[in-house]
């Protein structure tokens, strides 16, 4: 049975390419924290300025309560099963939380996703198309459902999973700057993720 569709031209689109809607929510690997986005798909949440990105980013700056931890945007089609661990039966023993009234705004001058792990940076300011590039480079699962990313710098999509990420308002010294050029290509999205079709 399809899940339910929030609009007819994500159900053409699913028909079309012969998969359903992938869901994501934001985990938090070392606190078994998680933060459900209030639209589901990737490219109905990746967005700059979307409240739901915006109170995982506040969680992650400098001082809150999961900078520096292992973040990832876990589908649930994902190679990770980090849905199955949460929701079904094999995560019995699991123990995780759902975080709810979340600051939704972020200052602007919290600009730059920083990756302790591997020691790059990215600034949000570079985002073209207003495409946030948090949620794209820790997402697992991409590719697997309608809803996802299929644009440019494709090869970046799911780089940063499982990495120590936080975010500042300074660049770190001695951190190195990854490039990424986020856009849709040929596929056109409207205001909430959905893949524009031209019947």
């Amino acid at each position: 049975m399809p899940r339910y569709y929030h609009s007819p031209s994500i159900l053409v689109d699913n028909l079309i390419e012969e998969k359903m809607g992938q869901y994501y929510k934001a985990f938090n690997l070392d606190k078994k924290e998680i933060v459900e986005p209030e639209w589901l798909k990737l490219m109905e949440h990746s967005w700059i300025d979307d409240e739901s990105v915006s109170s995982v980013e506040m969680l992650l700056i400098e001082g809150g309560r999961w900078f520096k931890d292992r973040i990832v945007w876990g589908g649930d089609y994902g190679d990770m099963q980090l849905w199955d661990l949460v929701y079904n039966e094999e995560g019995k023993g699991w123990s995780w939380t759902e975080l709810n009234n979340l600051i939704e705004v972020i200052p602007e001058k919290y600009r730059y996703i920083v990756n302790f792990d591997e020691e790059k940076y990215i600034d949000k300011k570079d985002s073209t198309e207003k495409i946030h590039p948090m949620p794209l480079l820790l997402a697992n699962g991409n590719g697997n459902g309608g809803g996802d990313y299929y644009g440019n710098d494709l090869h970046l999509v799911g780089n940063w999973k499982g990495n120590s990420i936080g975010i500042l308002d300074h660049i770190p010294e001695n951190f190195t700057k990854l490039e990424y050029d986020f856009h849709n290509n040929n596929h056109t999205y409207d205001k909430r993720g959905f893949k524009k079709v031209d019947l």
